[in-house]
C-alpha cells in the first residue's frame, strides 16, 4: 500500500510541475509578443554651452539686460533645451502610446508660474490634449498673451494674484513653439511646446535629459531651444534595453548663423 501511494504521489507532482512550467504554460504576453517595455531603449544626454551668453535688448525695471539662455555656472549645462524625435514610429496615432497601446495625457493641468517677473518654467513640452494653467505668485498683476499661428493658441488674459487661467493647447505645424509674453512686463518670455507623442524631454538646470520608453529604431533627434532660434538634428540609434547616450556641445560661435 505504501509503495502505491508513493507512486501516487509521484504521478500528482509530475502533473502539477508540468502545468505550471514556463515552457508548458503560453502566457497572453508571449501569445501578443514580447513585453513593450523589453522592446525599448532610452535616450539620455547633456547638453552644454560655451562662450558669452546673448542678452535681451529688453531692459527690466532696475535696467539689466537679462540673459536669453540658462546656464550653470559650474557645468555648463544649458537648462530649457527642447529634444524630441522625429520619426514616423514617434508619430503614433492619438489612440496609441509606446507603453500599453493607449494614449496616456496626465489628467492635471501642467504649471506655469510667473513669479519675480518671469515665466517658470521658461520653457514647456505637453502632450497634445493636456491642459496648461497658468498662475501670478508675483505682487505685481502680470497678463499672459499666447502668439501661435493656430487660431486655438491665441489668447490674452490678465492673471491677479488670485486664482487663474486653464488653456488647452493644440499642436502647431512644424513643431512651431508657442510665444508667452506679459505686456506689462516686454521683457518676459516664455514658450510652449506641443508634440503628439511622448518621445520628448527639456533639459533640467545641468542641461541634463532622459527619454524612456523609446521603441527599438533608428531616429532623428530634434534639439531646439527658441530664445536664440537653436535648432540641431542628429541621427540616434535606439537599442532595446540598452541607453543610448548623446553629448550636445553649443557654442556661441554656433548662433552667429542663425
Amino acid at each position: 500500500m505504501d509503495d502505491y501511494l508513493q507512486s501516487q504521489l509521484l504521478v500528482i507532482v509530475c502533473v502539477v510541475w508540468l502545468l505550471l512550467s514556463p515552457s508548458s504554460v503560453a502566457t497572453e504576453l508571449d501569445q501578443d509578443g514580447a513585453d513593450d517595455a523589453a522592446n525599448t531603449g532610452t535616450i539620455q544626454g547633456v547638453i552644454t554651452y560655451s562662450g558669452d551668453v546673448p542678452k535681451s535688448p529688453v531692459r527690466d525695471n532696475a535696467g539689466q539686460q537679462r540673459e536669453l539662455l540658462s546656464v550653470h555656472r559650474r557645468s555648463r549645462g544649458l537648462r530649457y533645451a527642447l529634444v524630441y524625435l522625429e520619426h514616423d514610429e514617434a508619430h503614433r496615432s492619438d489612440s496609441e502610446d509606446s507603453a500599453g497601446g493607449k494614449k496616456e495625457v496626465e489628467s492635471e493641468p501642467i504649471h506655469v508660474d510667473q513669479v519675480e517677473q518671469t515665466f517658470r518654467p521658461h520653457l514647456t513640452a505637453i502632450r497634445d490634449g493636456q491642459q496648461v494653467k497658468f498662475t501670478n505668485s508675483d505682487a505685481a498683476n502680470h497678463n499672459v498673451r499666447a502668439i501661435g499661428f493656430e487660431a486655438k493658441n491665441q489668447f490674452n488674459v490678465m492673471t491677479s494674484t488670485s486664482g487663474g487661467y486653464i488653456h488647452q493647447f493644440v499642436p502647431e505645424k512644424k513643431k512651431r513653439p508657442i510665444l508667452l509674453i506679459c505686456d506689462l512686463h516686454p521683457w518676459m518670455r516664455g514658450w510652449i511646446f506641443v508634440l503628439n507623442h511622448p518621445y520628448f524631454a527639456v533639459s533640467n538646470e545641468r542641461g541634463k535629459f532622459i527619454i524612456r520608453s523609446v521603441p527599438h529604431g533608428a531616429y532623428r533627434l530634434v534639439i531646439r531651444q527658441p530664445d536664440v532660434g537653436y535648432r540641431q538634428t542628429l541621427a540616434v540609434d535606439v537599442k532595446t534595453q540598452e541607453i543610448t547616450k548623446i553629448e550636445i556641445k553649443i557654442a556661441s560661435e554656433d548662433l552667429k548663423n542663425l
